[in-house]
């Protein structure tokens, strides 16, 4: 008979936390977070779930969707209230992208 065989890694669903609410998740106000608890608060945050929006859109070859990440980046930027671990995270993440992919939204981190 045929032995039982794992499906190949490729087909094996990852186990994924659920992302925070950021309404329950924030920390209150003058609290410290661990560095874990905030690299896990962070990594849903809108900057960088539109760089990881956009770095996707291109790898699948999906022009509107990269344009549509790169307006809202650029809106996100242009609004009165950061979060500036966020936009450092999310401008670490920008930077491990070639930049021929992530040309568009660097210049606007710089300017």
């Amino acid at each position: 008979m045929f032995a039982a065989q794992s499906s190949p890694p490729f087909l094996s669903t990852p186990t994924l936390s659920s992302p925070p609410n950021p309404k329950k998740s924030a920390a209150p106000a003058g609290k410290n977070l661990e560095p874990a608890e905030l690299a896990s608060y962070l990594r849903y945050t809108p900057f960088v779930v539109h760089v990881q929006m956009y770095a996707l859109a291109d790898k699948y070859g999906v022009p509107l969707l990269a344009k549509l990440a790169d307006e809202k980046f650029k809106n996100r930027l242009n609004g009165s209230k950061w979060n500036v671990p966020s936009l450092c995270m999310a401008t670490e993440q920008l930077y491990q992208l070639p930049p021929f992919i992530s040309q568009n939204l660097r210049k606007l981190i710089v300017a």
